[in-house]
């Protein structure tokens, strides 16, 4: 993994980084700096590098170092590493200290009432969400960022997402516009609070996605990988048979995302029933199935994905459909359970293939439900997310970051740190580590020290402890001689001050130690 210094603006390369980094969203513009741009030194002077600067200068005030641009910490002329790039992306988003969602299109616009883009001022701009988002409202809810297909896992894979206007004035959090985000993405409210994406059927996330675009059609299934936990090799130049190879892990066949644009009242239903497995093999997967033959039944249909189709005189359509039905482990917001066409090449098991798209989801009676037949078939399936939260409820780790004096050497140097492995270099002399402890355990504590030494043998130790991982405490161990290394003092000895001073007796100088953190527990 590539991550920038936002210091230097160069890139360093990480395996599996023990440090934090802040992480961009945003949507691509005119003259995007690449890797080899930066590289080569040329990109300073491309229209994209402002962005670049802007980020960087966020994270330095958020107190990081380093931060992950897709445009420029990828090398998109290797394909290998453009597959492992994208297939690590939901990792790399969810492990960032904070994602920075850029908005570019987007400016404080109190005078400027939206009367363009397909919304309507009194059903879009609720009164909640003009004021949950100030004057940035109606240029928030028409911003492109959100009709892109990759920013849908850049904003729920992270553990902090932060809004920014074009000139990166902060609009807010994820987490206090949360009914504003809901209203403008159509995902459930509550997922904001609690982060769980195993709550939500394949066609609820599905219909997040469902009208968000990609630039190339392959991105469609891509930029969905990490929503269903699913990897894959890349291979641009297939078109819509990309979402075909994607579709084994996520649901059952559907042309592309759009199919499951009405959806998102469709939720897992509780059954009774024991679910024998299911299997893949070379062909799909072999599961068991509730299944109405064609013939055997009349069928309201919902092209809708939820609710009856009535007439203006009350009747209700009804048809008997060619094929069958397989009834899903799912409920519409009636209750009733969902079922998808299905036609086969002819009798037997399978395989069976998902028909009449058009039509959506029928609605199933219980009455049909209870005459339904388990039956062994082959088609397509999916494999739910974990129940647990995407988001930590809080960091396991803290940053610690040791940053010298540019303005002057005082003739010290790091002679020894533990953990030895630990500490990470920066070109600029200073130096990082990250210290964790587990939660469970009884005043669970992590230690690491910087010992500082001169030329004549004289120093000092500058110790750290992290109490029950969310504190950073300091202690410093004054006039050691040699390369003797104290013991780590007591607990009770550590601090949280702003500023630690202490007397080389020797040297007749004394140490001052500044302690900084950052909004983001660093």
């Amino acid at each position: 993994m590539r991550l920038l210094n936002t210091r230097t603006k160069r890139l360093q390369e990480f395996n599996q980084p023990r440090l934090p980094y802040a992480i961009l969203s945003h949507t691509w513009g005119a003259e995007e700096v690449s890797l080899q741009d930066l590289v080569s030194g040329n990109g300073a002077s491309l229209l994209g590098y402002k962005k670049i600067e802007g980020a960087c200068e966020q994270a330095l005030r958020d107190g990081l170092d380093f931060i992950w641009i897709d445009t420029c910490c990828i090398d998109k002329t290797s394909s290998s590493e453009l597959t492992e790039a994208i297939n690590s992306m939901w990792n790399w988003y969810r492990e960032s200290r904070v994602c920075y969602a850029y908005l570019e299109d987007v400016a404080a616009d109190n005078a400027n009432l939206p009367g363009t883009g397909g919304f309507n001022y009194l059903e879009d701009m609720t009164a909640d969400l003009i004021r949950a988002l100030g004057h940035y409202a109606s240029s928030f809810i028409r911003s492109r960022w959100f009709t892109r297909g990759w920013t849908l896992q850049e904003l729920i894979a992270p553990y902090q997402v932060v809004f920014y206007a074009n000139d990166w004035a902060e609009i807010g959090t994820r987490d206090n516009m949360r009914e504003a985000l809901a209203k403008v993405t159509n995902i459930d409210r509550n997922f904001f609070d609690h982060g769980v994406l195993g709550r939500y059927s394949i066609a609820q996330r599905m219909s997040w996605a469902a009208k968000r675009k990609t630039t190339r059609i392959e991105d469609q299934a891509y930029c969905l990988l990490g929503l269903f936990g699913v990897n894959m090799p890349l291979l641009y130049g297939e078109g819509e048979m990309a979402f075909a190879g994607s579709r084994t892990n996520t649901g059952f066949l559907a042309p592309s995302p759009s199919c499951f644009s009405q959806s998102g009242s469709i939720e897992r239903a509780v059954s009774d029933m024991h679910a024998p497995p299911y299997a893949f093999t070379n062909q799909g997967i072999q599961i068991t199935l509730q299944i109405l033959r064609q013939g055997e039944f009349e069928l309201s249909f919902i092209p809708t994905g939820d609710g009856d189709i009535y007439s203006a005189e009350g009747v209700r359509f009804s048809f008997s459909p060619v094929g069958m039905v397989a009834i899903l482990n799912c409920r519409n917001s009636k209750g009733w359970r969902v079922g998808i066409f299905m036609e086969g090449d002819g009798p037997g098991p399978g395989p069976y293939y998902r028909s009449n798209h058009e039509l959506g989801f029928v609605s199933v009676p219980n009455s049909d439900v209870m005459k339904a037949k388990l039956e062994t078939v082959l088609v397509g399936a999916s494999q739910p997310h974990g129940m647990s939260s995407l988001w930590k409820a809080a960091q396991t780790a803290q940053f610690v970051a040791l940053k010298p004096l540019p303005e002057a050497d005082f003739g010290y140097r790091i002679a020894t740190a533990s953990p030895a492995n630990g500490w990470i270099k920066d070109e600029l002399g200073g130096y990082s580590a990250l210290l964790s402890v587990e939660h469970d355990k009884h005043q669970a504590r992590d230690y690491a020290f910087v010992h500082f030494r001169n030329e004549r043998g004289t120093g000092f130790c500058l110790f750290f402890m992290v109490d029950g991982g969310e504190v950073v405490n300091a202690h410093i161990v004054m006039n050691i001689k040699g390369t003797d290394i104290p013991a780590t003092p007591e607990a009770d000895l550590f601090r949280h001050t702003k500023v630690y001073e202490a007397r080389l007796e020797e040297e007749k100088a004394t140490v001052v130690v500044e302690l900084k953190t950052s909004r983001f527990g660093n």
